[in-house]
């Protein structure tokens, strides 16, 4: 672990496992577990071509944290 965020990140995915051991941390939907509960987010990444406008079908997929550049935010 580099940094809080990692840390914070993984203690999240060691709560999870202990609470609900048999289920995949991205597909949890168990109502007993307190980090997806509380802490978890539901992304959907699409890509949408600039020169035409077609896209593709949204993937949803589950984090903790969402690691960011610095520089995208601009």
């Amino acid at each position: 672990m580099d940094d809080a965020a990692e840390c914070f990140e993984n203690i999240l995915e060691r709560i999870h496992f202990h609470i609900v051991p048999s289920r995949d941390a991205d597909l949890c939907t168990s109502k007993s577990c307190i980090t997806h509960q509380k802490f978890a987010m539901t992304l959907y990444e699409q890509c949408v071509c600039r020169s035409c406008g077609a896209s593709s079908d949204p993937l949803p997929f589950t984090e903790f944290v969402r690691y960011i550049s610095t520089t995208a935010l601009w």
